[in-house]
């Protein structure tokens, strides 16, 4: 859990902050696939003018509780649309 907190914690944005400005974004793609989740995510970077590795690690951690593990996109398709939100939404509210 101390290393979830401060991976949300952590920058400037802070994790927390830049996964609610992600989590829109992913609400709405509709081709739940890895090649277009990552997609989504690097415009994401881009429009925000973040690095990959400050975006994909708070995302990691609100979807698996891990800041590293498996390529981004495939973990986020297995878990589904569905489940990948909740969890965003979930770590949103949140204390840790």
């Amino acid at each position: 859990e101390g290393g979830v907190r401060k991976v949300l914690a952590r920058g400037s944005p802070r994790g927390r902050e830049i996964l609610e400005e992600l989590q829109p974004a992913l609400e709405a793609l509709q081709a739940w696939q890895s090649t277009a989740i990552e997609q989504r995510i690097e415009d994401f970077c881009r429009q925000t003018r973040l690095s990959p590795a400050r975006v994909i690690g708070p995302l990691l951690v609100a979807v698996t509780g891990r800041p590293a593990g498996l390529p981004l996109g495939d973990v986020l398709e297995i878990l589904g649309r569905d489940r990948t939100l909740r969890r965003i939404a979930r770590c949103l509210r949140s204390r840790t």
